[in-house]
């Protein structure tokens, strides 16, 4: 069959096939898909009804959320008042919100208020009773709210029709409860209402309740369906339905909703589809015709032609001979190319001979060697391009010709073994190899090279040549060295170094900065610096340092950034932009140093400067105080003495009396936290002192407490005061009685601890050493950070106003410091709190308990006394006690008077000195270093409110001094003046 046969039986086959194929094609899959459009268009209209309902809920619900958080709508549903009816619930504002009746419901479920709405004839009437029935119904979810935030909407079915309701919480406007009711708005689904949805749709849209007896066939169908599902179905020829259950807000189908739509859509495709199919067919039978004309003129006499000219040039072996070209297109394009191709084999010596001069002029001017050598121990080269000279300094004939010259003679004598052996393994393996290595020049100098090259295998299947090419590497190895140098210098920095783009992502992270962050290098690589942010700083902050690093400049600064652990940290970071060749910032290098540590123990530092400054003022407060409850007191217990116990002032004096201890009590407080009362101090096993406090502690901390103590093994021995560290203990174990409300656990530990040099370095003040650790443990409520930085300041309490004086923890703080110890808190709100309490171990024996004294008269005497005191209340106080019981007392308001009573006469004999430390122009001290020179055989009894005075070390009274801490009362005076006239103690004074 000729090739114009086949070109007409393939045209009327794939006309014909073309034909049916495009009817069948049309009838079986394009009117089905027309009718799939017109199910989803049913579909998509139906739930067009159902987001429009939705919407009408979610509308009603915008505007009853308002009403149930005003303040209002909260104290209406407690006390009814009637104003709020008239201001918010008149016939306008249902007009306004577009609702039909309004219900609010107390806590209990009573219906507070209801009234209902015609929207159409804008009269009010009642509430609907088939509504209010359902709210009594027990089990009601709109009267279930179990936050502030719940919601209850939907719909529900009414005897007055369908409804659409929406119920929520009665809540304050900050949206906290407790819930005081619920208020529910209500809006009836009525025939305009869907008339309107309808008419929006441009659709036919059909309501019916469920529970209607007269449900129409298809209705009833649809019913048989779950709540949002969709089923359509084809009523008549003419029409298509969609049909969907809308449940009410208990969960139980309440409406129908069916959706009509014509079938136009189908009908018009049906008439396309026979338009087209005829048109198809007349103008295939045309194109066909057409075609097989086409094909004769232009290809069938032109490929002919072409045969022709083909075989009569292969028959004369002419390569200069061209075949006849005409026209443009690609049979002329054939002619053409076969016109080239003979072209190209006329010029393919030439081209051949062209190849081979620019090869030899590219080895001459190749910038390294490409080199030719033997395989075997030496190396002989055979061949060396012109490029040898430059990095060798040897002459290629010098390769070719003087066999002193090998491949391994060329390498350095410290690279030899290396590169022979990674050589013999790459050509025993039939690979190339890459080598990097040192060569000596003809110079005697040295250059890093970089080699590529492998073995060539002979016709024999064996290994007798190797070829390769060496480039200079030696500024390249340099650069590298460098590099490597200045990457170690950064990664075994100390501070963390970090290298972002110019957007802040990491590009770059050193060890230092993973043992700061917790972040490895995989974790920060291609982060943002934010994921370290703490929320400490506003985002002013962070634009602040941003303008500054894109302006081209450094910026300092310190930031508090978080861990990966979630701990936080502080640390000091400079940002500095890095600069491309054309001078843009294309990069960001952050250094981080952590002063975490600093800016503790700065912060400690300040607050114990701030503690050390208000102790100061409450021991000079505590000083003025003394002085004057010491004459208070004193001229109370004198008119108690003088009076008879029944008389009416004596009870009166008693009172005053009272008062007085109270006032020094608070005193001895003031100057517990000021570390500035009088210790008595004895060495003392703490273990001993918690045993002998327990039963007291069982009985002050209540029997819902549970009270464990715990002693360690083997527990040193402290010196310090026992009935101080009791009052230590007893403060403590009060707070925390006070922090465990509904009971709790108390646990006391004692054991020994070690402080190390770390711990002493983040706690300001501490010495490293060994200790004893006084722990007291509770498991009550905890303290928020801002109350623990204020705990041990006077006069600081959490507690109500009347229930604590707030000297409580600084009298525990100040006893503490004052023994040589520390003190430290560690709590978390909700966690319970623990006060660690470290004294200096020593390792004395324990001193034995000191007898107590025994009630006796006041004792008296005749000696002469010289009483210096700079306040006059108490001056006269000691001066009529004193002459009361005897003496001979000579009065001084300071010490220059004092040493002039004691020069006016130098024969009178002055058997002691009772003076006050610290006095204007001459003081105590000063008093008795003179008396020490004039009078040696005087004693001295010292009194003060202080007592870190200059015969005081740090508040503990050395043996050799009498010394009476103020306020005292008149049978102290006596029996001290007493004992010191009558012992040792007042004979000496130290120095300084």
């Amino acid at each position: 069959m000729t090739l114009r046969r086949k070109i007409v039986l393939i045209v009327g086959v794939t006309l014909v096939a073309l034909i049916v194929a495009f009817y069948g094609v049309s009838s079986s899959i394009l009117l089905k898909n027309f009718a799939l459009l017109e199910k989803r268009d049913v579909i998509r209209d139906v739930k067009w009804v159902e987001s429009n309902l939705a919407g009408r809920v979610a509308d009603l619900n915008d505007k009853l959320s308002d009403w149930a958080v005003w303040d209002d709508t909260y104290q209406f549903i407690e006390d009814r008042n009637q104003n709020y009816i008239r201001s918010h619930l008149g016939d306008t504002d249902f007009t306004e919100l577009r609702v039909n009746f309004i219900v609010f419901v107390n806590r209990k479920g009573q219906v507070v208020w209801s009234k209902g709405f015609d929207l159409g004839t804008q009269k009010a009437k009642s509430a609907p009773e088939s509504f209010l029935r359902l709210l009594n119904s027990s089990g009601s979810p709109l009267l279930q709210h179990a936050s502030a935030g719940s919601v209850h909407a939907g719909m529900v079915l009414l005897a007055e029709g369908p409804a659409l309701v929406v119920s929520r919480p009665i809540v304050t406007s900050r949206r906290t409860g407790p819930i005081r009711g619920s208020v529910i708005f209500g809006r009836f689904l009525d025939v305009r209402a869907v008339r309107q949805i309808a008419n929006v749709a441009h659709s036919v849209l059909t309501v019916r309740r469920v529970d209607d007896p007269q449900l129409p066939g298809d209705f009833a169908r649809a019913a048989i369906h779950e709540a949002g599902a969709i089923r359509v179905s084809v009523s008549d020829g003419d029409f298509i339905s969609g049909y969907t259950v809308w449940n009410d807000i208990f969960g139980k189908p309440a409406l129908l909703l069916r959706v009509d739509m014509s079938r136009e859509i189908l009908t018009q495709a049906r008439t396309t589809i026979h338009y087209l199919v005829a048109s198809l067919l007349v103008v295939g039978l045309c194109f066909g015709f057409a075609m097989v004309v086409l094909m004769e003129r232009f290809v069938l006499s032109r490929v002919s032609g072409l045969i022709a000219d083909v075989d009569r040039i292969g028959a004369s072996s002419d390569l200069g001979a061209r075949v006849s070209v005409s026209g443009g297109d690609e049979l002329a394009g054939l002619a053409s190319a076969l016109n080239k191709m003979l072209g190209a084999l006329q010029r393919s010596q030439g081209d051949l001979q062209e190849s081979q001069r620019q090869l030899s002029s590219l080895m001459k001017n190749l910038p390294g060697m490409i080199y030719r050598c033997r395989h075997d121990e030496e190396g002989l080269i055979e061949f060396a391009s012109e490029g040898c000279v430059e990095l060798t300094g040897y002459q290629p004939g010098e390769f070719r010709h003087d066999k002193r010259i090998s491949y391994t003679q060329l390498i350095h004598p410290g690279d030899r073994a290396r590169i022979r052996q990674e050589v013999r393994e790459a050509v025993l393996a039939n690979r190339p190899f890459q080598l990097q290595y040192r060569i000596t020049t003809a110079q005697g100098g040295t250059k890093s090279v970089w080699e590529e090259g492998r073995g060539i295998i002979s016709p024999n299947g064996t290994v007798e040549f190797r070829e390769g090419f060496l480039s200079d590497v030696t500024q390249q190895k340099l650069a590298a060295d460098r590099l490597r140098l200045q990457g170690a210098a950064l990664e075994s920095a100390a501070n963390a170094i970090v290298l972002t783009n110019r957007d802040g992502v990491v590009e770059w992270v050193n060890p230092a900065f993973s043992k700061l962050t917790g972040y490895s290098f995989s974790e920060a690589y291609g982060e943002r610096l934010s994921l370290l942010k703490s929320g400490h700083h506003d985002e002013a902050f962070y634009e602040g340092i941003w303008r500054t690093i894109l302006a081209g400049e450094v910026w300092h600064g310190e930031l508090v950034n978080r861990r990966k652990d979630g701990a936080l940290y502080t640390e000091r970071m400079t940002i500095a932009p890095v600069t491309d060749e054309q001078g843009e910032i294309g990069h960001f290098i952050a250094i981080k140093e952590d002063i975490t540590e600093q800016k503790t123990l700065q912060e400690q530092f300040l607050q114990a400067q701030k503690v050390e400054a208000v102790g100061r003022l409450a021991g000079g407060v505590a000083h003025d105080f003394n002085n004057i409850l010491t004459a208070i007191g004193g001229y109370a217990e004198m008119m108690m003495r003088r009076l008879s116990t029944t008389d009416p002032l004596y009870r009166h004096a008693d009172q005053i009396h009272k008062a007085t201890e109270r006032a020094s009590g608070l005193t001895r407080q003031l100057l517990a936290f000021s570390r500035k009362q009088t210790l008595q101090p004895r060495v003392l096993d703490l273990s001993n002192a918690v045993t002998d406090i327990e039963k007291m502690l069982r009985r002050l901390i209540g029997e819902d407490i549970e009270l464990h103590t715990i002693r360690g093994a083997a527990v040193g021995h402290v010196k310090a005061d026992p009935a101080q560290i009791e009052q230590v203990i007893l403060n403590l174990a009060l707070n925390a009685r006070d922090a465990m409300p509904k009971g709790g656990q108390l646990i006391i530990e004692v054991a020994n601890a070690t402080l190390d040099e770390d711990y002493a370095r983040l706690h300001a003040g501490v010495s490293p050493g060994e200790y004893v650790l006084l722990a007291v443990t509770d498991t009550g409520v905890g303290m928020k950070e801002e109350v623990k930085e204020h705990i041990f300041e006077p006069f600081f309490t959490t507690k109500p106003q009347g229930e604590g004086t707030g000297l409580g923890l600084a009298t525990c703080y100040g006893i503490v410091k004052q023994s040589g110890g520390h003190i430290n808190v560690y709590t978390e709100p909700g966690r319970g709190t623990t006060f660690k309490i470290y004294l200096p171990r020593v390792e004395t024996c324990i001193d034995p308990q000191p007898e107590r004294p025994k009630l006796q008269e006041l004792p008296s005497g005749q000696e002469t006394i010289l009483v210096a005191e700079d306040e006059p209340g108490v001056r006269k106080l000691s001066v009529d006690v004193l002459r009361g019981l005897g003496y001979h007392v000579i009065e001084a308001g300071n010490g220059e008077e004092g040493m002039r009573a004691a020069t006016e006469d130098p024969g009178e004999k002055i058997d002691l000195l009772f003076t006050d430390v610290v006095m204007p122009q001459m003081d105590g001290k000063q008093l008795a270093d003179w008396f020490e020179t004039a009078r040696p055989v005087t004693k001295v009894l010292f009194t003060s409110g202080y007592t870190a005075d200059a015969i005081l070390r740090r508040g503990i009274v050395e043996d050799r001094i009498a010394f009476l801490e103020k306020p005292y009362t008149p049978a102290v005076l006596a029996r001290r003046v007493r004992e010191t006239l009558d012992g040792e103690a007042g004979k000496s004074l130290p120095n300084g």
